[in-house]
């Protein structure tokens, strides 16, 4: 399917306006790359440390491993962080994701399975758990752009790290736009959209998600790459606040 230039423009406009609009959103999982027949994976490190009149330090590492055959991709996803600022924690979080994706479900359509498991000691999270599904489609494959939407939905239960009052289950929606532009001379651009509603129609109960990668090659294998994430959750725990912005550079290996 070819991508028009207007929509093209849309796309980045979609992605963009998501940042400044929308911490602790679900389900930030990426799609967009080629992945060969058999078995594939990556993996990614980022190291930042500031000393100034502030000091700050920054870890963050992750993997991914695919298996595909001609009808099915087996994913499987997993992250942490751990940062400080003036020695005081200010974030430690840890994620595992796995998926399955049936093509040509529905024709053009995909179908799409997946659960996850995540920590996030910063929002007072002791354990959040997710099971969803859901179709998705793509909009663009070509050689410069790779755009993917997804449409789903999902049950998940949070348990406060400390307070069980604060416990609860939830149905969302998982609606995301991922788009991917590779340029002639090696480098990309990708961005991640979400969006995740309560299914019980509270308005402000949302979590919005931008994010953005530009990458560099460094070798056939080896990756730098910069990013910027933006993220919102208009119902956190009591005392956690709703918006989480973050810088990161490092390398990504593919294997």
């Amino acid at each position: 399917m070819t991508f028009s230039k207007r929509a093209r423009t849309l796309l980045c406009g979609a992605l963009l306006s998501g940042m400044p609009l929308s911490a602790q959103a679900t389900v930030i999982v990426r799609q967009l790359d080629e992945v060969r027949e058999g078995w594939s994976g990556s993996v990614s490190a980022a190291f930042e440390e500031t000393v100034a009149t502030t000091q700050k330090q920054s870890y963050d590492g992750s993997f991914s491993v695919v298996h595909k055959n001609h009808t099915q991709e087996w994913r499987s996803f997993a992250s942490v962080a751990y940062g400080e600022v003036n020695d005081v924690e200010d974030e430690d979080e840890q994620m595992l994701h796995v998926r399955h994706v049936q093509h040509e479900a529905f024709g053009d359509w995909r179908w799409e399975t997946f659960a996850q498991t995540e920590k996030d000691a910063f929002a007072e999270l002791g354990q959040r758990d997710i099971l969803g599904g859901g179709v998705s489609r793509w909009l663009s494959r070509d050689k410069s752009w790779r755009v993917l939407a997804l449409l789903g939905a999902m049950r998940e239960r949070e348990d406060h790290s400390s307070d069980r009052a604060q416990d609860r289950s939830e149905t969302r929606a998982s609606l995301s736009l991922q788009g991917k532009y590779s340029s002639p001379y090696g480098w990309t651009l990708d961005g991640v959209s979400y969006w995740q509603p309560n299914a019980n129609g509270e308005a402000a109960d949302r979590r919005v998600t931008a994010e953005l990668a530009l990458s560099f090659p460094l070798s056939k294998r080896l990756m730098f790459t910069s990013g910027y994430s933006y993220r919102y959750n208009g119902r956190p725990f009591v005392g956690v606040g709703r918006e989480n912005r973050k810088l990161t550079s490092g390398l990504n290996f593919t294997f």
